[in-house]
C-alpha cells in the first residue's frame, strides 16, 4: 500500500542518487583539477553583467524515467553555468522550477543549486508551484513552500510570490501569483500593480535596463491565442504598466517552446519567451544575457548539452 500521495520509481530514485553522489565527487575532484572553462561572453572586455536564464525545470521527486532526465539537465545545466569563462552573476529561473510545489521537491532542486550552481538566484513561482499534494491545496502553503527555501538559499526575506533584487546594479523584478485561481493562470493584485509601477520607475530611472520575470507570456505574444497560455485576468493592465518605461526586458516560460522566441512590441517592449528546460526532447535550452553599456545581447543556448542555439538578438538600448 502506498502511502505517499504520489507514486515513486525507487530505481529510478536509486538511479539518480547515484548519479547526484558521482557528480558531487567529480566537483571535489575539479578543485584539484579544475573543469575546463565552457563559454565566453561576445565582448569579456566591456560586459558589464551577465546572467543565465531558464525556464520550467520541473523537478519531480517521484522520477520515472523522465524525470531522471530533468534533474540530470538540471544538473549538467549547472556545471555548465557556473564553468563559464566569464562568471555568471545570476541565475534566472522563470516558474514551474518544481513539478508539484512540494517541499522534497524545492529541498532537491535548492541541493543541486548549492552544490552545482552557488551564483546568485532570482526565482518566480509558476502554475505548477501551487499544484501542492494535491490541486485544491490553499495558497498561504503553495507560498510558504516558494518564499522558505529561496530565504534560506539566499538570506533574503521575501514573504510574497513577488519583489525584486538588484545584481550588479540592475533590478530584476519577479512576479507571482496572489491566489491560486486556476491550474494555469495567474492573478496579479492591484497591490502587486501599484507595485510594480514604482520598482519600475525606480529601476529605470537612470536608463539602465529593467528586467521582469513572470512564468506566463502576454496574451497574444509569441503568435500565442488560448488564454490558458496567457497570464490572466490582469494582463492588460500588467502590460499598461510595463509599456510606460522603456528598456524593460520581460521574460516568460510556461508554454514549452523548443527555443526561445523575441518580440519587440510597438509600445518598445522586449518579450523574451523562454525554451522549456526540463519537458523537453532536448533538455537544457535556456538563454544566456550580457548586458553592454549600450546594448543587451540575448543568445540561446543548451546550457546542459554546452551548445549555442540558434537564437541571438542584439538590442541597442534608448
Amino acid at each position: 500500500m502506498n502511502l505517499l500521495p504520489f507514486e515513486i520509481s525507487f530505481a529510478a530514485v536509486f538511479k539518480e542518487i547515484a548519479a547526484y553522489l558521482m557528480s558531487a565527487i567529480a566537483c571535489l575532484f575539479s578543485f584539484i583539477s579544475p573543469m575546463e572553462k565552457t563559454f565566453l561572453p561576445l565582448d569579456a572586455a566591456n560586459l558589464q553583467a551577465q546572467f543565465s536564464v531558464i525556464s520550467d525545470t520541473h523537478i519531480e521527486i517521484n522520477p520515472a524515467e523522465e524525470g531522471v532526465v530533468r534533474f540530470q539537465a538540471l544538473r549538467e545545466g549547472l556545471l555548465n553555468i557556473s564553468n563559464a569563462a566569464v562568471p555568471v552573476d545570476a541565475v534566472v529561473m522563470a516558474g514551474d522550477n518544481t513539478e508539484n510545489g512540494q517541499v522534497l521537491e524545492y529541498m532537491t532542486m535548492y541541493n543541486y543549486l548549492r552544490r552545482f550552481g552557488g551564483m546568485d538566484l532570482v526565482i518566480a513561482m509558476g502554475n505548477h508551484e501551487t499544484f501542492g499534494l494535491n490541486h485544491d491545496q490553499i495558497y498561504s502553503r503553495a507560498l510558504s513552500n516558494f518564499t522558505c527555501p529561496y530565504n534560506l538559499y539566499t538570506g533574503e526575506k521575501i514573504s510574497k510570490a513577488y519583489y525584486f533584487r538588484v545584481v550588479k546594479g540592475y533590478y530584476f523584478i519577479v512576479l507571482g501569483t496572489d491566489e491560486i485561481i486556476s491550474n494555469t493562470a495567474s492573478y496579479i493584485s492591484p497591490e502587486q500593480l501599484v507595485w510594480l509601477d514604482g520598482v519600475l520607475k525606480q529601476a529605470t530611472a537612470d536608463g539602465k535596463p529593467a528586467f521582469l520575470v513572470n512564468h506566463q507570456p502576454f496574451l497574444g505574444s509569441h503568435g500565442m491565442s488560448d488564454p490558458a497560455e496567457g497570464m490572466g485576468e490582469q494582463n492588460d493592465a500588467v502590460y499598461e504598466i510595463v509599456s510606460k518605461y522603456k528598456n524593460v526586458f520581460y521574460f516568460s516560460g510556461h508554454v514549452h517552446f523548443d527555443s526561445p522566441s523575441y518580440e519587440h512590441t510597438e509600445e518598445g517592449v522586449n518579450l523574451i519567451a523562454l525554451p522549456c528546460f526540463g519537458k523537453s526532447g532536448t533538455p537544457g535550452g535556456g538563454v544566456q544575457v550580457e548586458v553592454y553599456p549600450d546594448t543587451v545581447q540575448i543568445r540561446g543556448r543548451n546550457f546542459a548539452r554546452d551548445m549555442w542555439m540558434d537564437f541571438s538578438v542584439g538590442l541597442t538600448l534608448e
